[in-house]
């Protein structure tokens, strides 16, 4: 189940706002709304669920590791992410 149209899926959410940075829309309302709810859905360990929900509360190793590398691209190595 890594595809849903019931669960807001994170890495899924980080290929559009990649995808939006790509065809210039970084600062537009949609791009930001995406990296902060992504922010926001990190987990305390550090990681990111694949899925928002109570029920996917874990950590996801590939979508946790797909969001660093976007993370670092958009912040540089500085960002507190």
């Amino acid at each position: 189940m890594e595809l849903s149209n019931v669960q807001s899926v994170t890495w899924l959410t980080a290929d559009i706002v990649e995808l939006l940075r790509s065809v210039g829309l970084a600062e537009s309302k949609p791009c930001t709304k995406a990296l902060n709810w992504i922010r926001k859905m990190q987990n305390p360990d550090g990681g990111w669920p694949m899925f928002k929900g109570e029920r996917f509360q874990g950590s996801d190793p590939d979508s946790t590791a797909q969001i660093l590398f976007m993370m670092k691209r958009i912040y540089g190595e500085n960002d507190t992410i």
